[in-house]
C-alpha cells in the first residue's frame, strides 16, 4: 500500500509490515491510492510549448 506524507505530498510505495505502518500513519503519513492499480485517474500534465530556460551559471 502506498503512503504518503501529509506535511509533503511525498509518496512512497514500499512495503511496511503492520508495525511499522502502524507507527507512519500515527507519524503523519497517510493512506494514497495505489496509482499502478488505476491509472485512469492519473493526473496528466499539460504540455509545455517553447524552449527550456538555459542553466545559470555559479
Amino acid at each position: 500500500m502506498p503512503i504518503r506524507r501529509t506535511a509533503t505530498g511525498e509518496t512512497t510505495t514500499t512495503s511496511y509490515n503492520a508495525a511499522a505502518l502502524r507507527i507512519l500513519l500515527r507519524a503523519g503519513f497517510e493512506e494514497a491510492p495505489d496509482l499502478a492499480k488505476a491509472p485512469g485517474e492519473l493526473v496528466q500534465a499539460e504540455p509545455v510549448s517553447g524552449t527550456a530556460a538555459p542553466p545559470r551559471s555559479r
